[in-house]
């Protein structure tokens, strides 16, 4: 499984809590890879919009946005909102095609 949104690297500036990953390891965040070179590919900027474009059709991006609103009272950061515009972001560029 691959953190696709929000990654275990993304809580390494501040103390690790065991239910940090629980709130990180969902179906809204996680995508299954295929080994090594498509996990390092999935942490490129073409892999991520590629991940967000699968959770989006599987999960739906309503799910995902109201997951990031929740994970920005956990995070306590700005990071949550950023990533929302990245889905958002997604988005518009999947409705452009």
């Amino acid at each position: 499984m691959h953190e696709a949104i929000l990654t275990r690297g993304d809580f390494r500036a501040r103390k690790w809590h065991p239910k940090d990953q629980e709130a990180i390891m969902v179906p809204e965040n996680c995508v299954l890879v295929h080994g090594t070179i498509c996990h390092e590919a999935s942490r490129s900027a073409e892999g991520q919009v590629l991940c967000i474009i699968y959770l989006v059709h599987h999960e739906g991006a309503d799910k995902i946005i109201a997951w990031l609103e929740g994970m920005d009272k956990i995070m306590k950061s700005s990071l949550p909102q950023t990533k929302i515009r990245s889905v958002k972001n997604v988005l518009n560029g999947m409705s452009a095609r």
